[in-house]
């Protein structure tokens, strides 16, 4: 801001305003005292672009000089620091001024007329010029009051286009001119802007100078646009009754949506205008009449609108809608050039307004395919610059998701898009990485940038143009997107030229390969028929069709429906004169003689050409230079060939604008005429179409094209210095090849060819494998033969790249043939063996194995390591005992700060032996022990790098496997992982938590820490893009928690695999597949209890093909899972042919999970198998077992928790075979406890039923009776129903059982709180000590009811003893009260107690409440009461066969407060307690004793289950239909909500009415309506197909389904077919307002859970969908959204 201005010959008198950037002072003109203002900028240092507006204001005041009603500038002044002054007419005032001095804020209606009509004649004018005004403000409307003239300011955005395609970067729009602008200047509207733009701008003007306000108010950019694209305004006569109906609507067309809506010319407003003035004048209000009777169009315009696009419209806003809904579509767009693709795409810009989300678009350019990603750049720094445009508060917001996202790969993404800095700040370098890595890195956290703007609310469409001229990383980045799980809410729209793409184009080869995906989409795009281009024509011309059916059909015949082509004659007929105006009646008459229309080519390019040749000569050169850039360039490139300033340029590119050859994409253009070499200014053009840019192209005669492109890049490397940037390279390079025949100097060759190897390398960095290796080729061609000697350097490098092109690109010969010529080049012996790294590596990647070792074997013994490629036993253990010498007395931990190595020669070893890991691990001999060491001693001996830390974790890998010291293993593994956390080593980070959580963490942590781990290595593999270890971690993730159970094992696992298809690793894919086969085997949804094969899964095939591949740790996995699922079911001759044939894979399951896994059902195969083998068979397998034995005793040993419980089965049934049948029960009783306290919960089942087996061999059917039920509870719990099937089919009593307990439900819980019952369940049932049992029993029990303190009593004969007590705070005063009133613990403590109270509940079994002991009751006289006046009392009795006792409660706090439901959940556990007390009672004896009480024990445990099952089911089951009822259905509901927030999975609600039930009841009766609602659940409940789906009667006829891991599809799917199902059961209805039966009306939303969000507002959200539903008409559904 500056106070004021000094310029010579001015007298500032006064301030008149400061306004958006500027300030205005009243001024004299000194030499004759006129009066002036001096309009200039409200800073002391402006830039260049602020100056730059103020100039292009000045020039079109004087393109205007002499219209009345603009202000006149009479000088331009430069003055301070390169500002500049308008000395202008004086004015002492604004029309914001006017209205604020107002009485109510807005003016008289006449008054606001005649401003209306001024404006209207000098917009006239104004348009006569071809200028758009684009600014009409009250602050840009000056008043004389003096004078009481008005005059139009305010021109420094202003057109001189007639028509202006508009940026959607409105980041240049002030504050103060978002209320006025139009819709099609908001850039949303898929249409150019014209002069009517300026009537939309003057009726908002006109409505707020008659209102007092403006017709819209928003709060940021974005809004604005919202308000002018889709919100209607009220009426300005609604808003002030003093406005005429008439001058109401005059406002309201103005403010039109669609310009072809409002006035057409200041003519026709002026007339309306005038009218009404008249009728105020004379004293009438102006009647409604028919608005624009004398309207014309002003200017001959092209419709914009779409023709016969209304099917293939509706097509794409379908799309849009489920892409709004959540989902994720391609939609692949096609047809000719011209078609009218694009206009059909950026249709729906406007309804993505409506949804507050997001439309980008880019095209891939003909003549520029040499930078990968380059238009999808483009697109995502749409995406940028719009949230940009956000309030700070939400920028913070984004600001923090795109770092979440993007992570510690950033800088990845603003290399793409360098405004991205702008939000997160600049990011620190990433590492890099091996070409493939590096090629999933980018393409993931790209995804992942994406994934942070298409979310819910914000829905994005993202447009690319022309992908039949896309780069192949492009593609292959638009199929992981396309088919990521975790992508949604995305409109993915590709258009083509479908006669461009073959069948071998790459874009060809990608819709192939997702051909029939379910997100993929076509719309094919025609020519238009010829009624629409009779429409198209009628429009443009005024007229009905009628009168224009013969231009256009000759304009149809000409163009053949092609819609740029027919736009394109038009256009050029009214230029040439043959379509023009009728003065007379306004509209556009055509006449066209044969001879001109037969000279008009067929061909849309020639065409064009003869249209280009039109111009000025200036313009068509800059045409041409601009043609060779590409479809876009921008100004400073174009002035940079052209070789003129960038103000000349302009002037040339002016007339080509004016025709609308050329688009301009930014504002900045009108700036840009200015002859100002400070300005900075660089607008962005494009070519109005490609056919245009060919035509231009075409125009450089064709011999000369070589020495054009020659010229151009020559220029364009001038401008851009010797060592041009990244991003000038490209281009630069592409026009100095396509002319480099023509160069002759040896040094630019020279030049050119480290161009090349640039590019080659940027393009290979980038993935454009293909594209690289045509810059390197050209880079060889350069160069002379004797390259070699003259410029190694240069040549090494290029071998290198070339080679590794080649090898990248499938052409093996040639890499191999490249690589022999590096190693023949290799100057030292490093620089050998890094060449055979290289070989080492991709003969491995390629399958060759041994070529791949002999190559590491030849590189290591260039750098001095001796590697034998046949190890013995002894090399290894020479190995062995060099790392306890290179260790050095150190403690492992300390191995993490060793020095790191900077050693090249030792750097390239450790990278060569860490190339051979694969190999020599599938070598299945002693190749890869001898080569862990070797890696260990190296580190141990040099220091740390990245492959230090695998080495480390390799051999803890090897420690714990074939070494068997899983302790020291489990040292070496945390020092491998810490060495990678030190050197902060994202490349291998994948790999290293991969190893150590599966081959090294389990044998020293509990099974389920394994998951987070897994976790990480997921997260490591998308930073580093090592999606081999990222599939491998996502195929283990939640496999090996043994306390999960199978259901949802089963659907996390099936949720991983997504993960790992994405990634396309067979192998990982074949061996996660099969796990999740055995996991539905045991759920039985395989084809028989012995496969793993189902409908979609052929387990023979998988086989056949690991085989094929030599797959071994897959093939020994299909093994054990075999024996697995056959000894499950008791198939044990099965079972040990699979265990035969692992036996011989054994290493291949080396200290992995599934060891463990094979040693458990190789013992149960063996030992049950074994009466039926041959004396030395049994001889070798005794032997066997026993070292197995040893072996898990070890593992035990070192990790109690995962392995003991096992080494006690193990031991059982070695004990069984030997006939120690004592012993044997013994250990399996410790399994049994063992797995139960370390949550394996199949192992405790397993232990339960080999338990169980041994009784009935025995014939002691009672004692096995006990751990049946065991067996068959804990199988049940885990959810192998295929299990329990097959023993209710063996043991029918365990069906009767099970029946039995089903039966009594004598209570019904349906108000009881199910988290309470629920958390009592599992406490009392978890626990085995007596004094624990009762102590956690009676703190339950208070908790539940509501008590303060209270005590258990145990009554043993005439005998009462607390056995528990939870006293209260305060001391009992124990004076008054005898001591017959007085009980004591095992301790001796007397506790007073209502002895009376006790005695009745102990003599009839019921349980006594007393809402006021002390007032009223039979007990008001007991001692206890009359000393300690108790308040609340409840007293509920335990009472078992050789158990009695009772839990007293006390609440002094109030009265009452032991309710009846209370009292009934007390009673229900007071049951489960005595169960739980006589089977702990049981327990311990047998644990002190003998085994003679097991059968009590087991049959006390299966009670105690089976009411844990009773209590859970009254508690959360309504009482008629049987159903979840609400409470529990919300409980549930809560849990589902965080547990899918962790996970970040959806969450689906459906709300279902019964409709016009109250009628039903009316007329039917409640007993009907009860039978009713019971069919109704009933039909719910079979339409759900999971067991985490829940029915719930939610009140009265009102239900809810609750849909955990399920999208908006599933849900609408399951919510149309529970509609449906009920309107199936036919149920008669007559008195329904629907039909005669009964329906129901169904509300349906999704949400992915989160932080920000609650249940509560899904279920509102459904519910409000259920309401709309019925609004609707009733029997419908709705979807919230």
């Amino acid at each position: 801001m500056q106070n004021t201005v000094q310029l010579p010959g001015y007298t500032i008198t006064s301030c008149l305003w400061r306004h958006t950037g500027r300030v205005a002072y009243g001024a004299q003109r000194q030499v004759d005292g006129t009066r002036v203002i001096i309009e200039t900028l409200d800073t002391e240092y402006p830039d260049r672009r602020q100056v730059a507006a103020l100039q292009h204001e000045a020039s079109i005041a004087a393109r205007l000089e002499g219209v009345v009603g603009v202000r006149r500038i009479h000088l331009v002044l430069p003055h301070g620091s390169g500002n500049l002054a308008l000395i202008s007419d004086h004015y002492d005032s604004s029309l914001t001024d006017l209205l604020d001095r107002t009485n109510g804020g807005h003016l008289p209606v006449l008054q606001v007329l005649e401003v209306a009509r001024d404006l209207t004649r000098t917009l006239s004018e104004i348009h006569a010029r071809n200028i758009v005004h684009k600014a009409i403000t009250p602050h840009n409307v000056l008043f004389d009051r003096k004078r009481g003239e008005l005059a139009l300011t305010g021109f420094s955005i202003a057109s001189e286009l007639g028509q202006e395609r508009q940026a959607t970067d409105l980041a240049t729009h002030l504050d103060g001119l978002l209320a006025y602008i139009s819709p099609e200047q908001t850039g949303r509207m898929n249409r150019s802007l014209d002069y009517r733009s300026d009537y939309y701008s003057l009726g908002v003007l006109l409505y707020e100078l008659l209102t007092g306000r403006p017709p819209f108010v928003a709060n940021n950019t974005l809004e604005w646009v919202h308000h002018h694209i889709s919100r209607l305004p009220p009426t300005p006569s609604s808003v002030s009754p003093e406005v005429p109906k008439a001058v109401s609507d005059i406002v309201l067309k103005l403010l039109s949506k669609s310009p072809d809506e409002r006035y057409q010319s200041g003519e026709g407003l002026l007339h309306d205008l005038v009218r009404c003035i008249t009728d105020i004048e004379q004293g009438q209000p102006p009647l409604p009449f028919d608005l624009g009777e004398k309207d014309r169009l002003q200017q001959f315009l092209i419709p914009q609108a779409l023709y016969g696009r209304e099917r293939e419209l509706d097509e794409l806003l379908n799309l849009f809608e489920q892409a709004v809904e959540g989902r994720t579509r391609f939609c692949l767009v096609h047809g000719y050039s011209g078609v009218g693709k694009s206009a059909l795409v950026n249709e729906i810009d406007r309804y993505q307004v409506r949804e507050r989300g997001f439309l980008v678009q880019s095209k891939f350019d003909q003549f520029q395919q040499g930078e990968a990603y380059s238009a999808l750049a483009s697109t995502f720094r749409g995406l940028v610059q719009q949230v940009l445009l956000e309030p700070e508060a939400q920028l913070s917001t984004w600001r923090e998701r795109l770092v979440d996202a993007l992570g510690p790969n950033g800088a990845l993404v603003i290399d793409l898009v360098p405004e991205l800095a702008l939000i997160i700040g600049d990011q620190p370098p990433v590492p890099e990485l091996p070409p493939a890595e590096n090629r999933n890195r980018l393409q993931l956290v790209l995804a992942a940038f994406l994934r942070v703007f298409a979310g819910k609310g914000h829905p994005v469409v993202l447009f690319l143009d022309d992908l039949q001229w896309s780069d192949t990383p492009t593609l292959e980045l638009l199929r992981r997107i396309v088919t990521a799980r975790d992508q949604s809410h995305l409109l993915l729209i590709g258009a083509y030229r479908s006669n461009e793409v073959g069948p071998g184009h790459p874009l060809s080869l990608l819709l192939k390969d997702l051909d029939n995906h379910q997100r993929l989409h076509e719309i094919p795009v025609w020519p238009l028929d010829q009624y629409s281009v009779t429409q198209l024509v009628a429009d443009a011309l005024r007229c009905a069709p009628d009168a224009s059916t013969d231009l256009s059909a000759m304009l149809y015949q000409r163009a053949e429906g092609n819609p740029f082509f027919t736009n394109e004659l038009l256009r050029q007929l009214h230029a040439q004169g043959a379509i023009s105006a009728n003065p007379d009646t306004g509209q556009w008459h055509w006449q066209l003689e044969n001879t001109r229309w037969e000279d008009i080519s067929h061909d849309v390019v020639a065409f064009m050409l003869d249209s280009l040749r039109q111009l000025p000569a200036a313009t068509q050169k800059v045409l041409q230079l601009a043609a060779c850039i590409g479809n876009t360039f921008t100004l400073h490139t174009l002035a940079a060939i052209y070789e003129h300033s960038t103000a000349d340029t302009a002037l040339a590119l002016l007339p080509a604008l004016k025709q609308y050859t050329v688009l301009p994409l930014h504002s900045d253009y009108r700036l840009v005429s200015q002859p100002d070499a400070r300005l900075s200014l660089n607008p962005h053009y494009r070519f109005q179409h490609d056919r245009v840019q060919q035509a231009a192209y075409n125009l450089i005669d064709a011999s000369e094209l070589p020495r054009m492109h020659l010229r151009v890049g020559r220029l364009l490397l001038q401008h851009g210095g010797e060592a041009p940037g990244n991003d000038l390279l490209i281009d630069i390079v592409n026009h100095l090849n396509l002319g480099r025949d023509l160069i002759e100097s040896e040094d630019e060759r020279w030049q050119l060819a480290g161009f090349n190897l640039r590019s080659g390398t940027r393009a290979r960095q980038a993935s454009a494998y293909e594209s690289a290796l045509d810059y390197l080729r050209i880079a060889r061609e350069l160069l002379p033969e004797n390259a070699w000697a003259s410029h190694p350097a240069l040549m090494q490098s290029l071998a290198s790249e070339l080679q590794l092109c080649f090898y990248l690109t499938g052409r093996t010969e040639e890499a191999d043939h490249w690589l022999e010529v590096m190693l023949e080049h290799a100057v030292t012996p490093l620089d050998r063996a890094d060449a055979l790294a290289i070989r080492t590596r991709q003969n491995a990647t390629l399958g060759r194995m041994n070529e791949s070792i002999q190559a590491a074997i030849e590189g290591l013994a260039l750098l001095g390591v001796n590697f034998t490629e046949h190890p013995t036993l002894d090399d290894i253990a020479r190995e062995r005992q060099r790392v306890e010498e290179y260790l050095g007395g150190r403690e492992i931990a300390e191995l993490v700060d060793a020095p790191i190595i900077d050693d090249p020669a030792t750097l390239t070893a450790m990278r060569l032996l860490m190339e051979i890991f694969a190999a020599a691990f599938l070598s299945g001999s002693n190749l890869f022990s001898y080569l862990v060491l070797k890696a260990v001693n190296l580190a141990l001996h040099r220091g740390n790098c990245p492959e230090s830390a695998f080495a480390y974790a390799a051999y803890g890998m090897l420690l714990c496997g074939e070494l068997d010291e899983p302790a020291l293993g489990y040292e070496y593994g945390k020092a491998g992982l810490a060495i990678n956390e030190r050197l902060d080593d994202l490349s291998l980070r994948a790999r290293v938590i991969y190893v150590y959580a599966m081959f090294v963490h389990h044998w020293s942590n509990h099974w389920s820490t394994l998951t987070p781990w897994f976790r990480k290595g997921i997260e490591a593999g998308y930073q580093s893009g090592d999606l081999l270890y990222l599939a491998y971690s996502a195929q283990d993730c939640v496999i090996w928690d043994p306390a999960m159970d199978l259901e949802t094992a089963r659907r996390l696992h099936a949720e991983n695999l997504e993960i790992v298809r994405e990634c396309a690793y067979q192998d990982s894919l074949d061996s996660g597949s099969l796990f999740l086969q055995m996991q539905r085997n045991f759920l039985g949804e395989t084809e028989a209890p012995s496969s793993l094969s189902s409908r979609d899964f052929d387990a023979d095939h998988c086989l056949d093909a690991m085989t094929d591949r030599q797959f071994m740790t897959g093939i020994a996995n299909h093994h054990i899972y075999h024996a697995e699922i056959n000894a499950l079911y008791g198939d044990y001759e099965k079972a040990l042919e699979s265990v035969r044939k692992q036996d011989k894979l054994i290493r291949s399951a080396m200290s992995l999970p599934q060891l463990v896994r094979f040693y458990v059902v190789a013992n149960l195969t063996l030992t049950t198998c074994y009466p039926t083998m041959g004396m030395a068979e049994q001889q070798a397998t005794r032997q066997r077992l026993e070292q197995d034995l040893t072996r898990m005793t070890l593992w035990a040993d070192n990790c109690e928790a995962n392995f003991r419980h096992l080494q006690w089965l193990m031991s059982a049934e070695l004990a069984r075979l030997d006939g120690d049948n004592l012993t044997a029960l013994a250990h399996y009783d410790a399994a049994i406890d063992g797995a139960r306290a370390s949550g394996f919960l199949r192992d405790e089942a397993a232990a339960f039923e080999r338990a169980a087996r041994l009784l009935l061999a025995l014939g002691r059917g009672r004692s096995a009776e006990g751990y049946l039920r065991g067996a068959y509870g804990m199988y049940n719990r885990w959810g192998a129903r295929r299990k329990v099937e097959q023993l209710e089919e063996e043991f029918p009593l365990l069906r009767e059982w099970r029946q039995a307990q089903l039966g009594e439900a004598g209570h019904s819980l349906s108000n009881l709180d199910l988290a309470s019952v629920m958390k009592a369940s599992r406490e009392i049932s978890g626990e085995m000590v007596l004094d624990q049992l009762l102590q956690k029993t009676l703190a339950i029990l208070l908790e539940n009811a509501g008590g303060q303190w209270g005590c258990m009593i145990k009554r043993t004969g005439a005998r009462c003893v607390v056995e528990a007590a939870i006293l209260p705070e305060q001391d009992q005063p124990l004076a008054n009260i005898p001591t017959r009133s007085t009980l004591s613990d095992h301790h001796g403590n007397a506790i007073a107690m209502p002895m009376s109270v006790l005695s009745q509940v102990f003599q009839r079994g019921e349980a006594i409440v007393l809402h006021d002991a002390a007032a009223d009751g039979p007990f008001t006289n007991d001692p206890y009461t009359v000393s300690l006046l108790p308040r609340s009392v409840l007293c509920v009795p335990i009472l078992r066969e050789r158990f009695e006792a009772a839990v007293y409660m006390e609440n002094n706090l109030t009265d009452g407060a032991f309710t009846g439901d209370r009292v009934e959940l007390i009673r229900l556990l007071a049951a489960q307690a005595a169960v739980a007390i006589e089977n702990a009672h049981l327990y311990a004896q047998v644990q002190d004793y003998s085994r003679t009480l097991e059968e009590k024990v087991a049959e006390r445990t299966a009670e105690l289950e089976s009411l844990n099952v009773e209590l859970q089911r009254l508690a959360d089951r309504d009482g008629l239909t049987g159903v979840a009822n609400r409470r529990s259905g919300n409980a549930y509901l809560q849990d589902t909500w965080l547990r899918l927030r962790r996970e970040s999975q959806p969450l689906s609600v459906i709300m279902l009415d019964v409709d016009d039930f109250k009628r039903f009841n009316d007329n039917y009766g409640h007993q009907m309506g009860d039978e009713c609602l019971i069919r109704v659940a009933g039909a719910l409940e079979a339409q759900i197909q999971r067991s985490t789906d829940m029915v719930v009667r939610y009140g009265g006829e009102e239900f809810m389904m609750i849909l955990p891991n399920t999208d908006p599809d599933g849900a609408i799917r399951v919510a149309e077919n529970a509609r449906l199902a009920i309107e199936a059961l036919a149920i008669e209805h007559d008195h329904s307002s629907t039909c005669d039966h009964i329906t129901v009306s169904v509300g349906c939303a999704t949400t992915v859970p989160s932080e920000q969000a609650t249940a509560e507002q899904l279920v509102y959200e459904a519910d409000q969908s259920l309401y709309k539903a019925k609004q609707g008409g009733r029997n419908r559904m709705h979807v919230a959204g």
